[in-house]
């Protein structure tokens, strides 16, 4: 298994005020020997925009290689375009947008989510918005198919879909073979555990976290370690849960792993997701030392 780390760990937080260029990221990234790394669509200008060219596409590449990494996955940017209250010409045409920009370079997975704030809702409109965001992301990933790139939908907190049945919902709703969840330990802790964020009645489940991932199950496509010390993130305005680095929250992480690991043991890649996470370009290499060395052991039994 490889590792990666999400470019929005100098981008974010302690980094926001000035954050590092590309190339600093990526010559950091190869430094402390990590196998790829994730790109971020949500800072602006995102690179779907920036490099809106199969030429520029190749100079990036050819950017990240030199390097020594890959890139494993692009979390994209459609905020502008909710599919859940987008109609589908809009939504689609944001959506091919980004997808030129993984199939121009290369890069196998694509991470979606909800681009909905949470907000209450009566049972006629959560229907309506429902089943217009599954036929979206359906033909997204039938659209994807073809192109060889995979979805994953990433559910938060502060975003609307953030309880395990409404996530699990939406992977049976879509139903193709390509369009999977993105498992994030922190937000599963904060969903799982607290109910944060979560409209009306709370979602609680008895078994937490473990639980969490069994109920996904074959549905994990896509990996996100990082620990959390269970509150919601005070330092962002989205208030999203709190990323920490691995060993410095409350999670298990090797029950996790274990856990994990029948369902997302064969992954290509894992991430570190250190959003908004304290001193990344320190913390970020002790982290990846930990979860190297737990990927490994657990590999060996």
């Amino acid at each position: 298994m490889k590792i990666s780390i999400a470019t929005w760990a100098f981008l974010y937080g302690q980094y926001a005020d000035a954050p590092w260029s590309l190339d600093r990221i990526l010559g950091w990234t190869a430094d402390a020997g990590f196998d790829g790394t994730e790109f971020c669509g949500f800072h602006l200008p995102s690179p779907e925009d920036e490099y809106d060219t199969p030429q520029r596409c190749r100079e990036l590449v050819r950017q990240v290689k030199q390097k020594g990494l890959e890139i494993a996955c692009y979390a994209a940017w459609c905020r502008a375009v909710p599919p859940s209250t987008s109609s589908y010409d809009e939504y689609m045409a944001r959506f091919e947008k980004a997808l030129r920009f993984c199939v121009n370079c290369g890069i196998p997975v694509m991470r979606l989510d909800s681009g909905s704030d949470i907000e209450e809702l009566t049972r006629e409109e959560y229907k309506i918005r429902f089943d217009r965001l599954i036929r979206h992301w359906r033909s997204a990933a039938r659209l994807a198919a073809s192109a060889g790139v995979d979805l994953v939908f990433e559910s938060e907190p502060p975003m609307w879909i953030n309880k395990p049945s409404e996530v699990l919902a939406v992977a049976e709703a879509v139903n193709e073979k390509n369009f999977k969840l993105l498992f994030d330990a922190s937000h599963a802790y904060l969903s799982s555990v607290k109910g944060a964020r979560q409209i009306g009645e709370k979602e609680i489940l008895p078994g937490g976290v473990i639980e969490y991932i069994h109920k996904m199950g074959n549905h994990i496509g896509y990996v996100h370690m990082v620990d959390t010390d269970g509150e919601l993130s005070r330092e962002d305005s989205a208030h999203t849960s709190t990323h920490l680095p691995l060993g410095e929250g409350i999670l298990d992480l090797d029950a996790i792993i274990d856990a994990l690991w029948s369902y997302a043991g064969n992954l290509p890649y894992w991430s570190l997701d250190f959003y908004a996470c304290r001193d990344a370009e320190h913390t970020g290499i002790e982290s990846l030392r930990i979860l190297r060395n737990k990927v490994q052991k657990r590999a060996q039994q």
